[in-house]
């Protein structure tokens, strides 16, 4: 079950979106929405009215400022509120685990509404969840909610295990954008129901999720069902995967979705995953070398010394590196398109590779795979000098504006407004392959560009290389070669490049 919550300031906004939201989920499976007294900036009798037009659905809170709340006066007076709305008879009446016995219990007396006994810990993940479930569920409410920061996702797993110690209904929340599988995967938590924001102007809490976004995910039906996951550093939260794959799945009828997976640690996520039911996970920076040990990696895999793709198969984890073929296939394209090539691979043209990473090595790869000459460049040389095998050349970073390439393939994190290339340096290049994502493609985020513009967006390397007259290829189409054939390959079938393509010219 979806809760929908919203930081609203006054009671008209309030009251425009319980009419929304109910207009808008009302014919589908049950649903609850958060009001937040402690929130807005008068709580009077048109609140008052609003809470009982909705009692059936409504959780009603007036979060203390210890609790991260909004509400701070007298505590007392705050009490007598949420008595006042216990007595509407709402769906549950939201009250910390520092009160009282006989405040709880004034919670639920009159109207029959049930007490929620909830605890927002803030400094750090305590230690001793089970044990503070366990507590606070003796207490005897009808509910128990439970919302702790999580740093990475690994940390979830000890909320998982917790959340077994008791059998009432309960919600369960990693706070942060490394919990996000806590909200989109809650049943499998344990959790009764999850927060979302009815849109992210109005979100409550770091990580949550807005309405749309949960229901692109499929929830809440998917959300005791398998996934894949997106795992990696924070560069997984500005991905355009979860927004695209997900409107692929859904269109497509899976019971799959796609979550974004914040961790370092990627040994101890990989075995949340398996807990969760997870099918796959496509891995970027900076795990793709450390999942090329912990798992059974393909040819190709083992060639290129790094893992983008797990899939999990006869109780083990699977890799391969669909990154090769991301690269490979559009540039392809582009030697025939500038000349240098024929069906069968490039003529005589040479390459240098920006980077020492993961994708660095898979790019390296798919050039020599078309018959390109490979040289190296990277700020630290002993990195690039790894991936000097057969023949590669290494060029020193300070000198990349002077190495005599045909093709240019940026690999580094370097992207968007950013250039990889020193300023005022001509690029003198046939074909310029920009690798790196920019930051503003992620979905859903306060600075999302205009609906077509990932689709349309240029890095900053890729207009001066128009502006010089060479092909420029963009992120998005390295991303969506490699995309197609990881899901393809996780799910095993075939995917289109253009069916995504489709849903990335919305974003």
């Amino acid at each position: 079950m979806l809760c929908v919550t919203g930081g609203e300031r006054g009671a008209a906004e309030l009251c425009a979106r319980l009419a929304a939201v109910a207009a808008r989920l009302g014919s589908g499976e049950p649903f609850l929405q958060e009001v937040r007294l402690d929130l807005l900036e008068r709580v009077d009798e048109a609140v008052f009215d609003l809470v009982a037009k909705h009692r059936a659905v409504v959780v009603v809170c007036c979060r203390p400022a210890r609790q991260d709340g909004g509400y701070d006066g007298d505590e007392r007076e705050r009490l007598a509120l949420l008595a006042r709305v216990g007595r509407l008879g709402v769906a549950y009446v939201d009250v910390e685990a520092d009160v009282e016995d006989g405040d709880l219990c004034a919670m639920s007396q009159a109207g029959g509404s049930r007490p929620l006994l909830s605890w927002h810990e803030k400094a750090a993940r305590p230690a001793d969840l089970a044990e503070r479930l366990c507590a606070m569920a003796a207490r005897g409410p009808d509910a128990v909610k439970l919302a702790v920061p999580v740093d990475d996702a690994a940390e979830l797993a000890a909320l998982l295990e917790a959340g077994r110690a008791i059998d009432i209904p309960k919600v369960l929340v990693g706070v942060g954008e490394a919990g996000l599988l806590s909200r989109t995967h809650y049943r499998s938590f344990g959790s009764a129901w999850t927060y979302v924001a009815a849109s992210t102007a109005v979100a409550t809490a770091e990580g949550q999720l807005d309405l749309d976004r949960a229901l692109v995910h499929g929830m809440p039906a998917t959300s005791s069902g398998p996934l894949c996951a997106l795992v990696g550093g924070e560069n997984v939260m500005r991905s355009p995967g979860p927004a695209i794959y997900n409107r692929w799945l859904r269109r497509h009828a899976s019971e799959l979705t796609y979550v974004a997976v914040l961790t370092r640690k990627l040994g101890d996520t990989l075995a949340l995953l398996e807990r969760l039911g997870a099918r796959g996970a496509s891995v970027t920076m900076p795990l793709k070398r450390e999942a090329l040990r912990l798992c059974a990696p393909d040819d190709l895999a083992r060639l290129v010394g790094a893992v983008n793709s797990l899939r999990r198969r006869s109780g083990r984890w699977e890799g391969t590196n669909t990154d090769v073929w991301g690269v490979r296939a559009p540039l392809a394209r582009a030697l025939l398109a500038a000349g240098l090539g024929t069906g069968a691979g490039a003529v005589g043209a040479r390459a240098l590779v920006l980077g020492a990473g993961g994708a660095a090595a898979a790019a390296a790869l798919a050039c020599e795979q078309i018959g390109l000459a490979v040289c190296l460049s990277a700020r630290r040389r002993e990195a690039a000098e790894e991936l000097a095998a057969r023949g590669r050349l290494v060029v020193p970073w300070d000198e990349r504006a002077d190495a005599p390439c045909d093709v240019l393939v940026n690999a580094t994190p370097i992207g968007g407004a950013q250039s990889p290339w020193p300023a005022g340096r001509s690029l003198g290049k046939r074909i310029v392959f920009d690798l790196a994502m920019p930051p503003a493609a992620r979905p859903g985020a306060p600075d999302t560009p205009a609906p077509g513009s990932l689709a349309r967006g240029r890095s900053q390397l890729c207009a001066q290389a128009e502006h010089e007259g060479a092909v420029a290829l963009g992120a998005l189409e390295m991303w969506l070669c490699q995309g197609a054939r990881q899901i393809g390959w996780i799910l095993g079938r075939e995917i289109d490049p253009d069916s995504l393509r489709e849903l990335a010219a919305c974003l």
